[in-house]
């Protein structure tokens, strides 16, 4: 269904936009809220204390207490069926994801306590090339936010 990668390849980061329509908030594998969404999700390379890094922005308000309006992401790798833009954290956290990219790629950042709107990872699915879904995976509370065209 979706587009398929070799994963765990460090890719040069880009900008990129997507259109939602409509999005999905899930919590332990059930779907808690739904509805139409349709502000545009923009990623920009940017410069952060010299290093490079992507912003991902997004200016929904109605979405706001669930997706901050600025994200900013320290890496982009390739995973099996996606691509993702990580945060890379020394929390102390017991979240499978967060240890498994600071294993995989180690940390960035010193003693970052993500907010309960700010997610550790953004996932791009792609389709022929082109994003089709775009997902949001938090720690504080686990969830999953999901953006579909």
């Amino acid at each position: 269904m979706f587009d398929n990668f070799d994963p765990f390849k460090i890719l040069e980061k880009e900008n990129f936009t997507f259109q939602p329509s409509r999005y999905e908030m899930w919590i332990g594998g059930e779907m808690v809220r739904s509805g139409k969404s349709d502000r545009l999700i923009t990623a920009e390379v940017v410069e952060v204390a010299g290093i490079q890094k992507v912003e991902v922005t997004f200016d929904d308000t109605s979405l706001h207490a669930e997706l901050s309006p600025s994200n900013i992401f320290d890496v982009f790798v390739t995973a099996k069926d996606r691509l993702l833009l990580i945060v890379l954290t020394e929390q102390t956290s017991e979240n499978r994801g967060i240890k498994g990219f600071e294993k995989a790629f180690g940390s960035a950042m010193k003693l970052t306590n993500l907010t309960g709107n700010q997610p550790y990872c953004c996932s791009l699915f792609l389709q022929q090339g082109n994003i089709a879904k775009v997902t949001f995976s938090y720690s504080n509370p686990k969830r999953l936010l999901e953006f579909y065209p």
